[in-house]
């Protein structure tokens, strides 16, 4: 091999960790706004149902930038640890988190000062697994990717979703045609000012790309995601929520309640509970159609 003595570049993981959740949960949840970062809606003052990412105070710049939680993987481990350490030690999150490579971002100057290579990871966490963790000593905190709120904004505002497949304040991807194939259009792109610090506008990015994945076709997107977001017995709408927003599209009520209940092997199977917490009338209460055994989350399945 042919020597070198320039510097060798650094090796990292950064984790880029879902959580979906109510404004009107989430404004009971929190006890410091500035834990919480969205874009300000024109014409309204309600995100809605939330998709959010977590972030953390930067700590190698100054206190106003946001980056994901991160850290150097160390000589005895695998990216794998280095990225459940980030999660268990960096953020203090005990409960199982199951995570998925990214990819690779290794751009010579994504660092100021010194080279670093990143592999990123992403998951997805019950927001009562979470809030718990939110602040302390690195300020741990969220920034909304994409609401229910945000989709009827954007499609108001853009004239529909058709163009569209799948808004969020990262960037979003233009439905494919005969004129044009599978184009992605990051902030980065569009010349829009940064969320986060780094290059991790574009992490969370291609994080939320592989997220939508779990409501693709028949897959269901627990077992595929690891996590019950909002417990074990649920409305349908909230899934309904759960998926437009995880996807940043709309889908009609009739032919998603279709989807999860007429079918050879439906997803959901009807308790004999109501619900009468929220407003408007009792809805009735759904289950997984069977059982959510335990999963192996501390393993990448790519």
């Amino acid at each position: 091999m042919i020597e070198n003595d320039r510097l060798k570049p650094d090796l990292g993981v950064n984790v880029a960790l879902f959580t979906l959740v109510e404004a009107e949960k989430l404004a009971n949840s929190i006890w410091a706004d500035s834990l919480i970062r969205s874009e300000k809606l024109s014409g309204t003052s309600d995100i809605g149902t939330g998709l959010y990412v977590v972030t953390m105070r930067d700590t190698e710049t100054d206190q106003e930038t946001r980056v994901l939680p991160g850290d150097f993987v160390t000589g005895d481990e695998s990216l794998l640890q280095a990225a459940i350490r980030v999660v268990r030690e960096v953020l203090g999150v005990k409960t199982k988190v199951k995570l998925r490579q990214i990819g690779i971002f290794d751009k010579a100057d994504r660092n100021v000062g010194h080279r670093v290579i990143s592999i990123p990871y992403w998951g997805a966490i019950a927001f009562e697994d979470l809030r718990q963790f939110l602040g302390g000593r690195y300020e741990v905190g969220l920034e909304l990717v994409t609401s229910s709120e945000f989709i009827e904004v954007w499609e108001r505002e853009n004239g529909g979703l058709e163009e569209f497949d799948g808004v969020s304040r990262f960037g979003y991807r233009l439905t494919p045609n005969q004129k044009r194939g599978h184009e992605r259009r990051t902030n980065l792109d569009l010349g829009k000012p940064a969320i986060l610090g780094h290059d991790h506008d574009d992490m969370v990015f291609y994080a939320w790309r592989k997220l939508r994945h779990a409501f693709t076709g028949r897959l269901d997107p627990f077992r595929y995601l690891g996590v019950l977001p909002f417990g074990s017995e649920f409305r349908i709408s909230d899934l309904q929520d759960f998926r437009d927003v995880a996807r940043g599209e709309k889908s009609q009520a009739d032919q998603f309640r279709r989807s999860m209940l007429q079918s050879d092997m439906p997803l959901l199977r009807q308790t004999m509970k109501v619900d009468n917490t929220k407003r408007g009338k009792p809805a009735r209460l759904y289950e997984l159609n069977m059982d959510m055994s335990p999963l192996d989350f501390d393993q990448s399945d790519d």
